[in-house]
């Protein structure tokens, strides 16, 4: 399915993004697949997401990559060669830039399934791939209510997290094994871990300026978990007996409603014990009235809603599907 973008322009409504779609670029209202696809009714796709930074994509190179190694272990040919999906991926942005509001960025994604079944053969035969790359909005400030408000100082924030030893991953690595964690506690990644960097370019995109914080994580002898304390100065606005109840206000209006988003409120504090095995996240917060600092504190489990389950609830909305679809347990 070799295609070149530059030949494949349609007429564009202005006002509708744009979807590659088997070789043609198409308004989102036109991209219509069959009922048959094995992507719709078995889930037999491989799909890859990459998000933009001001307008540009982040690695796509390395995106690109592991969707096609990932095509590979499951024998689905798209029928692209990756640099023309690189170009493809490329020239869907480009098509859909001109839509991004202030502030925004997107999630842009690739799709590939194994096509339609065979309408009477066997269950594993298709009629060829179906390739989709689109570009979803991604408004990050909305998700950062605090910080979006006013209500804290972000470069004030310390944070520290306990993280069970599975978020190390699968490897067999001498600091990882039973008689090395097990009654035993201690830091990792001191002033520099592998996420910090993402987790600061975050921030400062919502605070709208460079900001850098303190990020300590722990290592502690359970499976499965992680329990973050952050403690940060509040803004001039959040100060006073009034900012708890600012605070508040600002989280329930932002979070009450989210599926898997508990807020405990004053009444109680996160533990991992009731969402490990979940999609589900605890917050909680409190006023320290004797430094005059906001405590906020969380817990999830690190390999669902810190890792798959996670996964599977974006792909859900990317999808169109009930954003809690397959995660309710």
């Amino acid at each position: 399915m070799s295609v070149d973008p530059s030949n494949t322009r349609t007429e564009r409504d202005p006002t509708e993004r744009q979807v590659y779609l088997n070789g043609s670029f198409v308004p989102e209202s036109r991209a219509l697949i069959s009922f048959r696809d094995r992507g719709f009714t078995l889930g037999d796709a491989v799909f890859d997401a990459e998000r933009t930074f001001n307008g540009e994509i982040f690695r796509l190179e390395p995106h690109i990559d592991r969707l096609y190694k990932s095509l590979l272990k499951v024998d689905i040919d798209p029928g692209l060669s990756k640099r023309e999906m690189i170009e493809i991926t490329l020239e869907t942005l480009e098509r859909n830039r001109p839509l991004l509001q202030a502030g925004e960025d997107y999630w842009v994604m690739q799709r590939v399934t194994r096509g339609l079944n065979v309408v009477g053969g066997e269950l594993w035969q298709s009629s060829g791939s179906t390739v989709i790359v689109e570009c979803t909005p991604l408004p990050f400030k909305a998700r950062a209510p605090l910080i979006r408000d006013g209500l804290i100082q972000p470069a004030t924030l310390v944070a520290n997290s306990l993280s069970g030893v599975s978020g190390a991953g699968r490897k067999a690595d001498i600091p990882f094994l039973f008689v090395e964690c097990n009654e035993s506690v201690r830091p990792y990644g001191v002033t520099f871990h592998r996420h910090l960097s993402e987790i600061e370019q975050e921030i400062s995109l919502a605070a709208q300026t460079p900001t850098v914080i303190q990020f300590t994580p722990h290592l502690i002898p359970v499976n499965r978990g992680i329990l973050t304390t952050m403690s940060v100065a509040p803004s001039k606005q959040a100060e006073g007996p009034t900012g708890i109840d600012q605070i508040e206000a600002c989280l329930r209006q932002a979070y009450e409603g989210e599926p898997f988003v508990r807020l405990l409120g004053p009444e109680a504090l996160p533990d991992t014990k009731h969402v490990v095995g979940t999609n589900h996240i605890e917050i909680a917060w409190r006023m320290d009235p004797r430094t005059g600092r906001l405590m906020l504190m969380s817990a999830e489990d690190n390999l669902l809603k810190g890792a798959g389950g996670q996964a599977i609830q974006s792909m859900n909305i990317l999808r169109g599907l009930p954003e809690t679809a397959g995660l309710l347990l």
